[in-house]
């Protein structure tokens, strides 16, 4: 019968698996006297995999007791989704500060920086399957479609900077 029971245990349920390994790291080296060496680190990885599918199965309508198929054979879809996602991103810099003759602070910095983001996905599904209980793309014999997307970018910097203070008054 076509009760909201009967249609959610003839249905797929839709599995969404996701993976996410994230580390950040820093480091802090102090080699002379008012003399600091700072190193970061960040890696990010995303991992998303997402299979759905839309079975066939036959049920009586409870109005005048007719067999009725829940889809067609076109409609009936098994989706595959996959994403992965990769992110790098390192900086090391340097500062130095030092007062001359008891009047003049002067602070230094430089550094570099880069940062890398990789972004893919594979998107496939294919209908009328076999067995109906075990979907699977190589598992049907009706149309294929595939589809994939990217977005990647690189970036590379260096940077300096020099801060001067006459007896903490003017900058």
């Amino acid at each position: 019968y076509n009760t909201p029971a009967n249609f959610i245990k003839n249905s797929y349920a839709t599995n969404i698996k996701r993976d996410n390994i994230r580390l950040t790291g820093r480091i802090t080296l102090t080699p002379l006297k008012n003399w600091n060496i700072v190193g970061e680190y960040t890696l990010d990885k995303n991992f998303y995999g997402k299979k759905s599918f839309n079975p066939i199965y036959t049920y009586i309508r409870c109005q005048d007791d007719v067999l009725e198929q829940s889809t067609t054979e076109a409609s009936s879809v098994y989706k595959v989704i996959s994403e992965n996602t990769d992110y790098n991103s390192f900086n090391l810099f340097s500062t130095y500060s030092f007062t001359l003759a008891d009047a003049h602070d002067i602070k230094l910095m430089a550094g570099f920086s880069q940062e890398s983001y990789l972004w893919e996905q594979n998107i496939s599904s294919k209908t009328n399957m076999i067995n109906q209980s075990m979907p699977s793309i190589s598992g049907g014999v009706g149309e294929v479609n595939a589809d994939d997307n990217f977005s990647e970018y690189t970036l590379r910097s260096g940077f300096f900077r020099a801060n001067y203070s006459y007896k903490d008054r003017y900058l």
